[in-house]
């Protein structure tokens, strides 16, 4: 069992010297991508576990040989500590996406503390040495990519999207997948839908499935960690602010 020890920020005053250098650039960039010569792509799924939904995205990979990395919510983890258990047991890769999904944007810095530590504190039990984060819905101002940066973590959006949070058949999600995603890219689908959950994931592992399927020649499906090994990681300076009214029960404080 590992020892939980809590994240600890950088000073501040140390913050302010490293933003004045070119190097704080690159290191506020989010990984979107991977430039490299292996037929490699990192599948990655959002807002789960769900006891639903993401068994059966295991045993889909699982039929593949194929390996996921999944960014969970805290909350999930905790009521599902088994699920968990499986995807690091089955060489799966897990990440910090928050504990119940707020737009980090619009929420105080210390809530988007507290809303990382308590994950990460849901995910510590299970030897997670990598840190990982994804912002909930890709949403990120400058001032919430810097509380995430003082945390030490990598953040990873990705350049590969299914849209399958929206409602779509297996034939519109199959048919990105096969016609978008190639060697080094980042792919987001979802094992659930945090503020959506009654959606159904069947059309999404379906189109998983048969995707998996017609590319298991021609690509291996890896962790984010292995693809970045892989290559050369590509950086982009992410910022995406939210809708205020779609969130109006969240106030701004940034």
């Amino acid at each position: 069992m590992i020892k939980y020890r809590p994240t600890r920020s950088l000073p501040l005053r140390l913050l302010i010297k490293i933003s004045r250098t070119t190097r704080c650039t690159f290191g506020m960039g989010s990984i979107t991508h991977v430039e490299t010569t292996e037929p490699v792509v990192a599948l990655t799924f959002d807002d789960g576990p769900d006891a639903r939904w993401t068994p059966q995205i295991l045993e889909v990979l699982a039929e593949y040989k194929a390996k996921g990395t999944f960014f969970l919510l805290g909350k999930s983890a905790q009521k599902h500590p088994d699920l968990v258990k499986r995807m690091v047991d089955e060489g799966h890769q897990i990440g910090n996406h928050t504990w119940d999904h707020p737009p980090m944007p619009l929420v105080s810095a210390h809530e988007r503390r507290e809303q990382i530590r308590r994950c990460e504190e849901a995910l510590h039990r299970y030897g997670n040495p990598v840190r990982l984060f994804r912002p909930p819905y890709y949403y990120q101002s400058m001032a919430s990519r810097f509380d995430i940066f003082r945390l030490g973590y990598t953040v990873i959006i990705g350049n590969r999207a299914a849209n399958d949070w929206e409602i779509r058949d297996t034939e519109f999600i199959l048919d990105r997948l096969i016609n978008t995603v190639s060697s080094g890219d980042i792919v987001l689908l979802h094992d659930s839908l945090c503020d959506r959950s009654h959606v159904s994931r069947e059309p999404m592992i379906r189109a998983l499935d048969l995707f998996l399927n017609k590319r298991r020649d021609s690509l291996r499906f890896v962790t984010i960690s292995d693809l970045i090994k892989s290559g050369k990681p590509q950086k982009k300076i992410w910022l995406s602010e939210p809708d205020v009214n779609r969130f109006g029960a969240h106030k701004h404080h940034s």
